[in-house]
């Protein structure tokens, strides 16, 4: 092979990918709309509909209230436990999530709802101490008025509340009780929050 049947090898073998490039360049702003386009229609998690789809939508959802919570805050769903959880007994803590646990054998939706009554009486309790003046309405509005709570608090309260509200409404609720006694854990987090608040005023 002479030098001249190199270059005309390499040429061709480099036509394709060369093609390729241009039509890249010259249609830059075309593809980056289609790709937007495309990616748009791809559902995320928590658009996911259909049986069996709510438990994964609920766990997302979940994870994500947790994961506003700071580390310090997680004891209860870090499995650190909470000293007497603001009760009379020394093992409150451990005694609400066994309680939830058995709730959730019978019924998650039932146990989602006690364990998310946790958080009411703390909150109103602080709002009660705080701002006895702020009218009574959701926990979430009513802990925004309330200046001395830790914005994480507020944002959990209301990611729990809304949590809640799904579990309240949906048609068919079940998830497993891992998941349960997680949203409980996560809600004792929150109201031990509280309690700690109304111990210091």
């Amino acid at each position: 092979m002479n030098g001249w049947e190199f270059v005309a090898s390499l040429a061709s073998s480099l036509s394709w990918p060369i093609v390729i490039v241009v039509i890249m360049f010259m249609f830059n702003n075309q593809l980056k709309s289609l790709l937007g386009n495309i990616a748009g229609r791809i559902p995320t998690v928590s658009e996911i509909t259909g049986p069996g789809n709510f438990a994964l939508k609920f766990e997302q959802e979940l994870k994500e209230v947790k994961d506003d919570l700071p580390p310090e805050a997680q004891k209860a769903s870090n499995n650190e436990g909470h000293g007497d959880a603001g009760g009379d007994d020394p093992g409150a803590a451990v005694s609400f999530l066994a309680r939830i646990d058995a709730l959730a054998e019978i019924s998650p939706r039932a146990a989602i709802l006690e364990a998310y009554l946790r958080v009411e009486t703390a909150a109103a309790k602080v709002v009660a101490q705080y701002a006895p003046h702020v009218r009574r309405g959701s926990i979430p509005r009513m802990l925004e008025r309330v200046e001395a709570v830790p914005l994480y608090l507020v944002a959990a309260a209301g990611g729990l509340s809304r949590l809640r509200t799904e579990a309240a409404h949906a048609e068919e609720f079940s998830i497993p009780v891992e998941t349960v006694r997680e949203y409980a854990a996560t809600a004792l987090d929150v109201s031990c929050g509280l309690d700690e608040m109304l111990a210091r005023a």
